[in-house]
């Protein structure tokens, strides 16, 4: 147990490859035990691949959730970019841009641009929900694991 906390710590602080450096290292660490310690050499080897393949699932996760945390952030960051410049367009139009200047932003600010701004916006909705959802559980399993130490 001490060599899987060790392992998803790594993960956790150094990312993936720290993780996978932090699961060799335990490897090398737990063989000699399983090779001339153990009274149940085939069992210390299922303990050792199945501790392994734990630390290294818990790190793949930890690494899928980070990139999926920074597309998020990501593609955020851009929404909020494209809604500014439809505000700023919005208001150029309103101050006073001229009869011309509304006939040709009003096509751009409603119909289809209006209706694919309304449903993107729910789906960032819908996936920042997902992502807080998936932040309280990441902190209900850190919290855990402190308790557990």
């Amino acid at each position: 147990m001490i060599f899987l906390g060790a392992i998803v710590y790594g993960g956790l602080m150094f990312g993936m490859r720290g993780g996978v450096v932090i699961a060799v290292v335990a490897l090398v660490a737990m063989v000699p035990r399983a090779i001339w310690l153990s009274k149940a050499p085939a069992d210390a080897a299922l303990e050792i691949a199945l501790t392994l393949a734990a630390g290294l699932l818990v790190n793949a996760w930890f690494d899928a959730f980070q990139t999926q945390k920074r597309s998020h952030e990501r593609t955020l960051s851009e929404h909020h970019a494209v809604r500014e410049q439809l505000q700023a367009r919005v208001q150029a139009t309103e101050r006073g841009g001229g009869e011309k200047e509304r006939k040709r932003a009003a096509p751009e600010v409603g119909g289809e641009t209006a209706r694919g701004l309304a449903a993107l916006s729910r789906e960032f909705e819908g996936l920042s929900q997902r992502i807080d959802k998936v932040q309280e559980r990441l902190d209900e399993i850190l919290a855990g694991m402190g308790r557990s130490k």
